[in-house]
């Protein structure tokens, strides 16, 4: 499916091309997936758990913000460089999850939940709070996880938003 979707998109797609290069029948995918946007999700749901695995390992090795940063520059990188199949299956999805509830309720969740683990990480390894009583100016690890997600991922709204970002109304404004 990955690979259909990178060629053709996902109206592009058929169950015959999928079932052809996985070397399937049609009859399977139909199967264990009703229609092209579940199998669609499906693929991105695994996809996104095996680079989930490979962050938490990237992620053991940061000991501060700087390292945390670089560690995600490093990732965006390599992943536009190497990986833009994932690119345009995760933007398909999101395309997608515009026009299906369905497929809307589970890219938010998985946004959702890679947020939380990435989170998770960062609570982990934040230092211990000084005895100091003076406020500290560090965002939360979950504010740091939500933002870093979003720079990544390209999209710091739930699919499901109608309202256009600021940042989208700004470039809007600049094309006049």
């Amino acid at each position: 499916m990955r690979a259909s979707v990178a060629l053709r998109g996902v109206a592009g797609s058929t169950f015959d091309h999928v079932a052809r290069g996985a070397g399937v029948s049609r009859g399977l995918l139909h199967y264990y997936f009703a229609s092209k946007e579940r199998l669609l999700a499906e693929v991105v749901k695994r996809d996104t758990e095996l680079r989930m695995a490979v962050l938490d390992e990237q992620l053991a090795a940061v000991d501060n913000a700087h390292d945390f940063i670089a560690m995600l520059r490093r990732t965006l990188d390599t992943m536009l460089r190497d990986d833009t199949e994932f690119l345009t299956l995760s933007f398909e999805v999101f395309t997608l999850s515009r026009r299906s509830p369905d497929i809307a309720a589970e890219f938010t969740e998985l946004i959702r939940r890679t947020r939380e683990q990435v989170a998770a990480v960062l609570v982990a390894k934040q230092p211990k709070a000084s005895s100091s009583s003076a406020p500290s100016r560090r965002r939360s690890p979950r504010s740091s996880s939500a933002s870093a997600t979003a720079s990544c991922s390209g999209s710091s709204a739930s699919p499901t938003a109608t309202t256009p970002r600021p940042c989208a109304r700004a470039r809007s404004r600049s094309r006049r």
